[in-house]
């Protein structure tokens, strides 16, 4: 079975993301809410501890209450200057001129999803692997948010109906 890391803001940051990928999962970069010239030095960090594939997982959302976006034009810059695979958004849906520009640079853009209505928006803006958030999930809860918090066990098989052939993980 394929172990993904969760890319917690705070707790995912190079020493985890590496010792994750090192024992041959998937690492995944915590970058919220991180600027984007301190998610490039996290990223080089991560680089420079392991040769192996490791993803950036970007929060889409507003900051601070006061309409900041979490994510920019810059963080997404960077994700293509430094080459990342993999960038999972997480919250909102990424804007899907972000999309065309990760894949573009050869990466593959992940979203992390508690509904069918998100995965539908993700798949929409052409996200290519889908992660189901199940209600038992830590953090942050996407489907509390909009009402539709399932346990992982009940949300899959929801989200595999529109995922039309895309990897789905679970988490939770």
């Amino acid at each position: 079975y394929p172990i993904v890391g969760a890319g917690m803001g705070f707790y995912a940051l190079p020493e985890l993301v590496a010792a994750i990928t090192n024992a041959g999962g998937l690492g995944v970069l915590g970058a919220t809410p991180e600027p984007p010239f301190r998610v490039q030095e996290l990223i080089r960090q991560t680089k420079a501890l392991t040769g192996g594939l490791f993803g950036v997982d970007l929060v889409n959302t507003l900051l601070f209450g006061q309409g900041v976006p979490s994510i920019t034009d810059d963080h997404i810059s960077v994700c293509i200057q430094e080459n990342v695979k993999i960038v999972v958004f997480f919250w909102n849906t990424p804007e899907r001129r972000w999309v065309d520009r990760l894949h573009a640079s050869g990466a593959e853009v992940w979203m992390q999803v508690a509904s069918v209505d998100g995965a539908r928006a993700a798949i929409e803006a052409g996200v290519d692997v889908l992660v189901g958030q199940g209600a038992e999930s830590g953090g942050h809860l996407r489907g509390v948010e909009e009402g539709t918090a399932l346990p992982r066990a009940q949300l899959l098989p929801r989200l595999q109906e529109v995922a039309r052939g895309r990897i789905l993980l679970g988490a939770g």
